[in-house]
């Protein structure tokens, strides 16, 4: 109670931000009059004196003011488009690294060329990240003449760019792109040989267009380069050709009792679950499937793989649906989203899935693949200096910005009033009465021509739905996998007169619906049709071509009207209800101005117009409001007998004139025609689990002051409505005698509704927020390696860090094999001197070492071993050793990596089953996890020693080394395969006495005891040959047998922290 009063007096911290910012907004203004005194010239020299004052010590900060204003002044003149004031208020929250939440139309693209232009200042880049490649070449070709004309270089990247020019792109001030491509891109970098292959420039400023989507559903997503694993493809053809010779049984949804699944049992030789997404045998249909592939016993452990293969390829065939869950094109199968429909090139399904696929379409089948480089979208964005992000809707997922990303959200006010109407949820008993119910009023809302879209929430969603408009005759376009390509072009065409758009309720995202529809498809087709290019084409050739297609457009419209045939009185009586909805709309909507356009010559329009202007904007709402007819009343009121000016609108519509010049309106302007209908209709078949989503649908409608309405269709055998206990409402309704068809509607239905979505969301954000410490654990060990790498790069401290390095295995080698406190069963110089010899070259007799004091035999090792070192590089000249160092140091590296991260795979599947034995698993992959890179990084630091100290350099005289090209990039941009390790290879045969694979920086109270008695005793330091590459040798627990170390001891790592604050924390 005391918040809500504190809230009221004070407003929210969002109010507050608001007002500081229109605070500013007016010094911004300030600025115009003298700006548009200056030439084109001397506004683009205008970034020269910005950079300038940046260089002598001002902040961004400082100059946002008039940078605002430049950039604003710019986009009016280039664009003929000037910032609205709220758009600044956007401005200014990207700049400081918020979310700007602003609806849908309120211009979020020329929003972000505020802070785009105000950071590029810097010269360090920005980079605006987009949902789909086609919204990264639009904007940046369309944004990009107001950067140029202020003197910035702007460039795109592009899927199939060669990395000459994408280097060159992100060298640009600002760069558009995909989430997808710079997350890509940064992988490929990081796999790279050469620092000047890089193409990324570093991670200064990112501004991230629809930036729920990015960060929120796609965040945990993760980026995936792999390489082709070893094992054969052959047994996928084979599977797949007994595939149709099993008979189908029952399709079921969900998991069935006992005695309902032994009769499902007997339906046919395999059972598909199609909420699960899985196929299950049947005890027939193992028996037929052993006979088919001659197989004694499916279940017989060295048939598993069989058996593996077997499901895989059910799943193919009874799931997975050409064009609706992939296309086949070019030979490959790519997978589209299911939420958006999107194609997404490159993904692959996992465990074998996609194998089965394409052994379905009779495609080339890939080897299955091993991860060489990954990173999450959500892990990615975070290395930004400076993260923004906009969208329509992030408020209701602010604390997941603020606790992962730290970002606050801002919520912009509108430039005009909404006045879309929402109506209350219309909840039926079952899926075919919400069907029915679905298409009636389709079909209603098609006769009137008044413009519907369709939302879904899967891609078989719109499937079903657009065989139900297609047996009824309704002309309709469904976005799915085959219109992909089409998607921004279909979506932006959903405000025309009559259209039926269906689609999912994430598609179309970023593109905005314009009620009458837009030319600008047909325009880019007819310059095509005349050999032009659009990207460059004169402005007399668009202008051409746009009044071409302007013209076609209203042709079309006007062959819709005459299929239609409506009566005189049908277009009088739309023409009175046009005229009284116009008071609604503020004094600059296009549909007030066009009225106020025919009122110079109407004394009463006039005058009604007047009146309409004076009403407070409370009672110009209600008009539209009460624009459409209510459902939950038997008697619909007159919308103009309830109409505020209802005396003034009297005379108006009496006038034959008046009314007849309306029509005529109505009949030749599409979008007028639709705003007179209601504008676009949202429909939705059900709710999405994430509020959010059902949001970013409603917000289609009633974009820049339009009119519009929306309303969710459910039943009680959705999903997401099953959390109320359907099967008791629905026994319920039932009870108390409920028709067919009749549903529950009331605005109290959709707030519990929306309560269940809250719930969900905190359920999902939970999960969310686990699974970002597991992949929290990899990213570290990610830095860690990509740092590593850098320095080789670099190699500013190679050499340094190799004798370094020496110099810390030769201590610890020593440690192990002769120090009592830590080698418990005695000294061992036998492995010492092995362990010289295999990883310096240094033959070192066990007499030397047991007749000499280890102090002295420590500076007697590391002098030798440097010798060998120096003489090498004496030998072959520093910069040859150091490029031979920098090749050997990157593939044992790369090599080790991809080893680790299998590892790592393999440790997150089962850790799972550590909570059976009271385990947290998150605590213990944190320690294995660990344990592992400690392991990896010592394989890595000793493999790096034993190359470099045992190779052997053979100079050839009759050809001069050449410099090696290694870009590390794509194969199909002309980039080369890393090279080769030098030859020979230094043999090194498994020998008992070096088989301990203790890691070297280990607690020290961890030992390890010998193989064999017989042998000499093994000591740690260096990884076993069996152990090296990852997952080559077998994983053994390492029990203590030493002291335990407490948690306020001096940890045994040797940093002088306490055990709790340094390796205790893991």
């Amino acid at each position: 109670m005391l918040g809500k009063l504190l809230t009221k007096i004070f407003g929210t911290k969002n109010d507050r931000d608001v007002k500081r910012m229109r605070g500013r907004i007016q010094v911004i203004s300030d600025h115009e009059s003298a700006l548009r005194q200056l030439t084109d010239e001397d506004l683009r020299a205008k970034t020269d004196v910005f950079r300038a004052r940046l260089a002598e010590g001002a902040t961004l900060e400082d100059i946002l003011p008039e940078a605002f204003a430049v950039a604003r002044e710019g986009g009016r003149r280039v664009l003929n488009m000037r910032h609205f004031d709220v758009q600044l208020i956007g401005g200014m929250a990207l700049h400081e690294g918020s979310i700007a939440e602003m609806r849908t139309g309120e211009g979020k693209t020329l929003v972000a060329t505020l802070p785009a232009y105000l950071n590029a200042l810097t010269g360090k880049g920005v980079h605006v990240v987009t949902v789909n490649d086609y919204l990264a070449k639009r904007d940046s070709d369309w944004m990009g003449r107001l950067y140029k004309a202020l003197g910035l270089t702007v460039a795109c990247i592009q899927h199939d760019m060669a990395d000459r020019d994408r280097k060159a792109a992100y060298a640009a001030d600002i760069t558009y792109g995909t989430n997808n491509e710079f997350g890509f891109d940064y992988l490929r970098d990081n796999m790279k040989f050469e620092l000047e292959s890089y193409v990324q420039r570093g991670h200064n400023f990112a501004i991230v267009d629809e930036v729920d989507s990015i960060l929120i559903d796609e965040a945990r997503t993760p980026l995936i380069i792999s390489g082709p694993a070893e094992e054969s493809t052959d047994l996928y053809y084979r599977v797949d050709q007994i595939i149709p010779k099993l008979i189908p049984g029952a399709r079921i949804a969900g998991d069935k009792k006992a005695e309902e699944r032994a009769e499902l049992e007997k339906t046919g030789d395999y059972i598909v679950d199609e909420k699960g997404r899985n196929v299950t045998l049947t005890d027939n249909g193992m028996s037929h499937a052993e006979k088919l592939l001659a197989v004694t016993n499916l279940w017989d452990p060295s048939n598993m793989d069989v058996l593996h293969h077997v499901n895989q390829g059910l799943r193919a065939h009874s799931l997975y649906t050409r064009d609706v869950h992939y296309v086949v094109k070019d030979g490959q199968v790519i997978i589209v989203d299911e939420f958006t429909g999107r194609l997404m090139p490159g993904r692959r399904w996992s465990d074998g899935l996609h194998q089965a696929v394409e052994a379905k379409e009779k495609v080339k089948i890939e080897r299955e693949n091993q991860t060489l480089a990954t990173i999450t979208l959500q892990n990615y964005f975070r290395m930004y200096s400076k993260l923004a992000g906009m969208t329509g809707t992030a408020e209701t997922e602010a604390p997941e910005f603020e606790k992962i990303y730290k970002l606050e959200v801002l919520v912009a006010p509108t430039n005009r009033p909404m006045i879309r109407l929402e109506n209350p949820d219309m909840v039926y008993r079952t899926e075919p009465e919400k069907d029915r119910a679905v298409l009636r009023e389709i079909k209603e809302l098609s006769e009137a021509g008044r413009p519907v879209l369709v939302g879904t929430i899967s891609i078989e969603k719109s499937e079903h739905l657009a065989a139900m408009l297609k047996r009824e005759g309704i002309k309709h376009v469904v976005l799915n996998a085959k219109y992909h390509e089409r998607e921004a072009d279909i979506v932006s065409q959903a405000g025309r007169f009559g259209a039926v758009t269906i689609a999912t309720n994430m598609a179309g995202r970023g593109t905005d619906i314009i009620l009458g529809g837009i030319p600008d498809v047909r325009v880019r087709n007819l310059l095509i049709e005349r050999n032009i290019n659009p990207d460059t084409a004169s402005p007399d050739d668009k202008k051409a071509a746009e009044e071409t297609g302007l013209a076609e457009m209203a042709a079309d419209f006007k062959k819709e009207l005459a299929h239609r045939k409506f009566d005189s009185k049908y277009k009088d009586d739309l023409a009175e209800r046009y005229l009284g909805l116009v008071a609604a709309f503020p004094n600059d909507h296009p549909s007030f101005q066009t009225v106020a356009a025919l009122a110079v010559h109407d004394p009463d329009l006039k005058a009604y117009l007047d009146a309409a202007e004076a009403l407070p904007r409370p009672r110009r709402n209600k008009i539209a409001w009460s624009f459409f007819p209510h459902w939950d009343v038997e008697k619909p009121v007159n919308f103009l007998e309830v109409h505020p000016l209802r005396a003034e609108l009297t005379i108006v519509i009496a006038s034959q004139r008046t009314i007849a010049a309306i029509v005529n309106l109505l009949d030749t302007s599409e979008r007028e025609r639709v705003v007179a209908l209601g504008g676009l209709h949202i429909l939705a078949t059900e709710r999405h689990e994430a509020r959010r989503i059902d949001h970013q649908l409603r917000g289609r409608a009633g974009r820049q002051g339009d009119i519009g309405s929306s309303r969710f269709y459910l039943s009680l055998q959705d999903d997401l409505m099953r959390i109320f206990g359907s099967d008791r409402i629905s026994g319920l309704m039932l009870k108390l005698g409920m028709e067919e068809d009749m549903p529950v509607e009331h605005p109290m239905v959709s707030r519990s509704i929306e309560r269940a979505q809250r719930q969900v969301e905190a359920q999902n954000f939970a999960v969310r927020k686990h699974l970002l410490e597991y992949d929290d654990v990899m990213n570290k060990q990610r830095v860690a390696i990509y740092g590593t790498r850098r320095m080789i790069l670099e190699g500013k401290e190679t050499r340094q860090w190799l004798l370094d390095l020496s110099e810390d295995v030769t201590d610890s080698f020593l440690n192990n094999a002769l120090d009592p406190k830590v080698s418990t069963e005695g000294a061992n110089p036998e492995g010492l001197s092995i362990m010289l010899r295999d990883t310096f070259g240094l033959d070192v007799p066990v007499e030397e070492i047991n007749g000499t004091a280890q102090t002295e035999l420590a500076t007697s090792l590391k002098t030798r071993a440097r010798a060998i070192y120096e003489a090498k590089e004496q030998q072959i000249g520093p910069e040859l050793m150091q490029f031979h160092q920098k090749v050997l140091l990157l593939q044992i590296v790369d090599a080790q990596w991809k080893d680790h991260l299998l590892s790592l795979d393999h440790l997150k599947e089962g850790i799972g089953l550590r909570s059976y034995g009271q385990r947290d698993p998150l605590v213990e992959y944190k320690k294995e996890s660990y344990n592992l890179f400690q392991a990896l990084m010592d394989r890595i630091e000793e493999e790096a020693l034993r190359w470099v100290f045992l190779y052997q350099p053979v100079m050839r005289t009759d050809e001069p080394p050449r410099p090696m090209d290694i870009t590390g990039g794509r194969p199909s941009h002309g980039s080369e395969e890393p090279p080769p390790l030098p030859s020979p290879l230094p043999e090194r045969k498994p020998d008992p006495v070096s088989t301990f694979g203790k890691a070297r920086t280990m607690p020290r109270n961890l030992t390890f005891t010998s193989s064999t008695d017989a042998a000499p005793k093994p000591f740690g330091g260096a990884a076993s040959p069996e152990s090296r590459g990852g997952n080559d040798g077998q994983v053994k627990t390492v029990r203590r047998e030493g002291v335990k170390v407490g948690r306020n001891d001096p940890c045994p790592c040797g940093s002088g922290k306490k055990y709790k604050k340094c390796h205790g924390t893991e």
